[in-house]
Formats: C-alpha cells, sequence, structure tokens
C-alpha cells in the first residue's frame, strides 16, 4: 500500500508539471501510434497501420479560442484498397492542456463544453501492444462531439477516422465517441490508448491505437 501510494504520488507530481507547460513549450512534442487489429478494437476492413501526431504551433486567436494545431500523418493498409496515407492538420482546444480540464474531470466526474463533453470512468493499468504497462491511467470517455469541420479538440480524431476508413475523404463521421486512457508525460495528447468509434455513411466503424515509446 504504502509503495502504491508513493507510485500514485509521483505520477501525479509529474502530471501537475507537465500540464504546466506553456503552450509555446509543446510545440515540436511527437507521439507514435499503432493500429490494434484486434476486433475488438479496430474495424476488420483495417489490416495494419501507425499515425504519428505532432504539435506544430499556437494560435492564441483561434475562432472559438486559443488552440494547438496538430498534424496527423498517418499510414494504413485497408483490405481491397490497399495503402493509404495522408496528413490532417486540425486545431485542439489548449483547455485540454491545461491542469484545470483534468482535475475539474476528475472532482466533477464530468467536463462540458460548446464543443464536446467528457466523462471521467475512473482509473485503470494498461498495457500497450509494445508490452509496456501504464499504470492507473486515467479513462477519459468524450461524446456530444461537435461537427468536425469546426476544428476543435476531436476533430483530429474525427478526420482521422474518417480518412483511414476511406482515402481522402472530408465527411464527416456522425456519432463520434472517443475513449482514452490518459497518462502523465505521454506527449500531444497524454493518450496511451485511443479508441474512436462512429457511424460513417450508415456503417458502425471503429479504430483504436496504442501509443509507441520507442
Amino acid at each position: 500500500m504504502k509503495q502504491a501510494l508513493i507510485a500514485f504520488t509521483v505520477v501525479f507530481t509529474t502530471m501537475i508539471w507537465a500540464l504546466e507547460k506553456g503552450p509555446e513549450d509543446l510545440i515540436g512534442q511527437k507521439a507514435n501510434y499503432k493500429l490494434d487489429k484486434n476486433p475488438k478494437r479496430t474495424t476488420s476492413m483495417l489490416k495494419d497501420g501507425t499515425f504519428l501526431a505532432t504539435i506544430t504551433h499556437y494560435h492564441p486567436n483561434a475562432e472559438g479560442g486559443p488552440a494547438m494545431e496538430v498534424a496527423l500523418d498517418y499510414k494504413f493498409n485497408v483490405a481491397m484498397v490497399g495503402e493509404q496515407k495522408g496528413v490532417e492538420n486540425a486545431l485542439l482546444d489548449q483547455a485540454y492542456f491545461t491542469p484545470e480540464f483534468l482535475e475539474k474531470l476528475r472532482k466533477e466526474g464530468k467536463y462540458e463544453s460548446e464543443n464536446f463533453k467528457a466523462i471521467h470512468k475512473g482509473y485503470e493499468d494498461v498495457k500497450t501492444l509494445e508490452g509496456k504497462i501504464y499504470a492507473h491511467t486515467d479513462i477519459i470517455f468524450l461524446y456530444d462531439i461537435r461537427d468536425s469541420k469546426n476544428m476543435t479538440l476531436h476533430s483530429d480524431l474525427a478526420s482521422f477516422l474518417a480518412a483511414i476508413v476511406r482515402a481522402e475523404t472530408k465527411a464527416d463521421i456522425e456519432d463520434m465517441k472517443v475513449l482514452m486512457h490518459v497518462y502523465p508525460g505521454v506527449p500531444v495528447l497524454s493518450a496511451v490508448q485511443i479508441d474512436v468509434s462512429g457511424k460513417y455513411e450508415g456503417m458502425s466503424v471503429k479504430a483504436g491505437a496504442d501509443y509507441q515509446s520507442h
């Protein structure tokens, strides 16, 4: 119990330190993700894939409030289509990167803005595809996500999912939901696992990906 308490204290302190960085300090952060081909997480038509998320710019005067720009460089192998690759750019609400976001979510259990709603669904130990274990990750569920054309927190995820279902598409993902396992020190989204689901042209689709630390 004592060791667990010490570990949690270290994790919490690290998280606060990381989140207290200024927006300009986040520019250049990169995070690699690999698609999990397990059918429980990913639509069977997606055979393999990776994407690299990079924070490229800070936009203090963006419409809708200060935002960070993120580039998603993806490459996927889609059944009966072959390799699909490209780059999507999107803006993420800066509020997501502040200590207040996670603190409020933990305390109140929910967070609401004009762009999305979030629920804190507890904590869970996670083992990623590369075999690394992340203890006591925050489980965050995002829903009621605003139209992806508005380029907010979720828009990069919507573009990502649309792109891997149909190359170069700009169509919207309906009823999109995102489940993330968040851990301190992980760059860009702080997520060690990202699971996105929704409907694309009436078809249910889903994609799950794990952070790659190497």
